[in-house]
């Protein structure tokens, strides 16, 4: 695969490869969701939430194969709407900013912050090209799920 080399690489597109540079939006979000997915699995390590952590990674590899193009159906409702029911259950509201280490868990903080930047990157992406807008949705709440989640790991 030496076209790496010349910084180019391919994903698929309607069943058809596409060439394109290794900055190309679709490699900045799945580089995203690699990212996201591996300090998923450091966080769910460092704080015993490892199948926590595995289900939201599990949604990343749906979420890879779509963008990458291998993937037509997306199917995350259902865990759209478990973690909104979580968020229900769980937000007190906080009034303002949070400081890590202090109110908030580290690690889960840090995988915030991370599923953050992939989220802007999708949606510049979908400027773009076709994203499904389940992913949008996803990603939203995915944010909020892990502010949740860095609170409760801390108390």
């Amino acid at each position: 695969t030496k076209a790496g080399d010349r910084g180019r690489s391919t994903y698929f597109r309607g069943g058809r490869a596409v060439g394109a540079d290794k900055d190309d939006g679709v490699f900045e979000v799945l580089g995203e969701v690699d990212e996201l997915a591996a300090v998923l699995a450091i966080a769910g390590k460092q704080t015993g939430e490892e199948k926590r952590s595995a289900r939201m990674t599990d949604c990343l590899v749906k979420i890879g194969g779509y963008v990458g193009g291998g993937q037509k159906e997306i199917g995350l409702n259902a865990e759209i709407e478990f973690m909104e029911e979580e968020i229900k259950k769980k937000s007190g509201g906080t009034g303002g900013f949070l400081r890590p280490g202090e109110e908030m868990d580290e690690w889960w903080n840090w995988v915030r912050t991370v599923a953050r930047r992939l989220e802007r990157r999708m949606v510049s992406l979908s400027k773009k090209t076709d994203i499904d807008k389940e992913i949008l949705v996803y990603l939203n709440r995915l944010s909020d799920y892990l502010f949740i989640i860095s609170q409760e790991s801390k108390s």
